[in-house]
């Protein structure tokens, strides 16, 4: 049985590290042989199984010493490097640095340089120790700088509420945990009211503390991915990340996807090339979008046909293909000398 342990962050839940837990266990239900263990206390909303549980710290320090591969999970602030240390085991060691610059930070080129010159000393930092020191370097954030691994959010299997029975009877979703940055988003949302307004169309921009939604609980989720099921069209747009996790629960949920220029992979990278995404540089090419999926959904829209695309999202950017993805890239390092039994010989 191949053995993962989570260092996971010491009071809150960080969205990477829960995906790496949905990745094992939804890798464990296909038949991998895969355990997975993480340090008691951690805040999740998982229904756990045998080969996945939590240990009490003095139990897990044992168990990830044995471990074929340790995940650290860097929160800022909330990192149990201490843990780490005391495991101590680095040469098997992935390190997961979901951070952010927060606010509008992103967009600062004075930042943008900091951060890769190593003089900025705020959130979403590259923390170069943990760079020289790991096996591998998991990043959710640009800058990808040499021995950094794209690691953005995954689909995890709640975020998937639609069935092909599902009626997609609402026309847009625009809806946000909050709107004052950028400020792209709350003149996106003020948009699209007036265009659906105007045009007849149905759309839902409340924000998400109108479905009880609290992003530490579990508190209406499910009433909110109800409503991104029946969504035909969602708008997606990062907050304080180049990464947002709306981007990702609408793509879970068969809908086409308005959002802004996509900056999570390198820029070479063809991994998000779907006919079901619009890409827009402003709130121009916004309104060029809602007028043009507007006629669409009029005129030619067929719930039916977006079906094998969806499911080759759902295959190529669920949480088990993000962390075979991982296992792959250490298997090639020499990190790990055997995959999985069950996990299969290659790559998507």
């Amino acid at each position: 049985m191949f053995k993962v342990a989570i260092i996971t962050p010491k009071e809150h839940s960080d969205y990477l590290v829960s995906d790496v837990i949905d990745g094992v266990l939804d890798l464990a239900s296909s038949g991998v042989q895969i355990e997975c263990r993480f340090s008691k206390g951690y805040p999740h909303h998982f229904g756990l199984q045998g080969d996945v549980c939590e240990l009490e710290k003095k139990d897990f320090i044992e168990y990830a010493r044995d471990a074929d591969i340790i995940f650290f999970g860097y929160r800022y602030k909330d990192a149990d490097i201490d843990l780490a240390k005391k495991i101590d085991q680095w040469h098997k060691t992935v390190f997961i640095d979901g951070s952010e610059c927060k606010h509008d930070k992103r967009f600062d080129p004075r930042i943008q340089h900091n951060i890769l010159t190593d003089s900025y000393d705020g959130p979403g930092k590259i923390q170069y120790e943990m760079l020289s020191k790991c096996a591998l370097y998991l990043r959710r954030e640009k800058p990808y700088i040499s021995g950094i691994m794209p690691f953005p959010f995954g689909i995890q299997r709640r975020y998937r509420v639609y069935t092909p029975d599902t009626r997609k009877d609402i026309d847009f979703v625009c809806i946000f945990g909050q709107d004052t940055y950028p400020e792209l988003r709350a003149y996106v949302k003020k948009t699209l009211q007036e265009f659906c307004a105007k045009n007849g169309f149905l759309c839902v921009t409340s924000h998400t503390k109108g479905f009880g939604y609290d992003s530490t609980k579990e508190a209406g989720r499910e009433d909110f991915y109800q409503t991104l099921a029946r969504a035909r069209a969602g708008i997606s747009i990062g907050g304080g990340g180049f990464d947002t996790l709306r981007f990702w629960e609408t793509l879970a949920n068969n809908c086409l996807l308005i959002t802004e220029r996509i900056d999570i992979f390198p820029p070479d990278s063809q991994a998000l090339s779907y006919n079901r995404i619009f890409e827009c540089n402003n709130l121009y090419d916004f309104m060029f979008y809602f007028e043009k999926l507007g006629a669409f959904l009029k005129a030619g829209y067929q719930q039916s046909a977006l079906e094998e695309e969806y499911q080759q999202i759902l295959t190529q950017h669920s949480t088990k293909q993000r962390l075979t993805e991982v296992l792959f890239e250490l298997h090639t390092r020499g990190v790990i000398e055997t995959l999985p039994s069950g996990l299969g010989v290659e790559r998507n």
